[in-house]
């Protein structure tokens, strides 16, 4: 299979280096792996792809946000694991800024097979794991879990504020949450 228009994220070469390759209209492949995001991944250009193959990790540093997605047309997030960093993160993933308020029936923004882990094989720490502000977003297969055993057993320094922040204008179909420290759905 050729991939064209795309650039392999590498782990010591995240942050700038995806942001730059963003802006010149290439998209995101990620393989398995264990990638430590130091700046948020922007992801502003329309019908821009992010692909994981084999479900990569990417964990933010110092509390950082680990991506955002503009209010545009038909983004395609698909096979990421994001795992809270020990530093707490506002959110793992935000798609549209607040008030966002443009129609992107025609061209939905998709959000398939994206995970969120909060502790398990580490500490880990965020407000929410999933805010979707842009309307209209298809949202599937997402699950978002506080992972309170395992590693750290039963740790309640593991904060897992909210699962999801969704628009009623969205489309979501197989989604869980559990447990969060605070209600999953506003």
């Amino acid at each position: 299979m050729v991939f064209t228009g795309v650039v392999g994220a590498q782990a010591e070469r995240l942050g700038g280096h995806l942001n730059q390759a963003l802006s010149q209209g290439l998209n995101l492949l990620f393989t398995p792996g264990v990638y430590h995001v130091n700046q948020t991944i922007n992801v502003t250009r329309p019908d821009t792809v992010v692909l994981g193959l084999g479900f990569p990790t990417l964990i933010p540093d110092n509390g950082v946000t680990p991506m955002t997605v503009a209010d545009v047309n038909g983004v395609k997030l698909a096979g990421l694991l994001f795992a809270a960093g020990p530093v707490t993160s506002p959110v793992l993933v935000q798609v549209g800024p607040s008030g966002s308020s443009a129609s992107h029936a025609r061209d939905p923004t998709s959000i398939q097979d994206v995970f969120f882990r909060i502790g398990g094989a580490g500490a880990g720490s965020a407000t929410t794991s999933l805010v979707v502000n842009s309307s209209n977003a298809i949202i599937d297969d997402i699950w978002a879990w506080r992972a309170d055993h395992g590693y750290f057993n039963v740790d309640p320094s593991i904060h897992a504020g909210r699962g999801f922040e969704v628009p009623d204008t969205a489309a979501a179909s197989g989604t869980a949450t559990a447990p969060a420290d605070l209600v999953s759905y506003p």
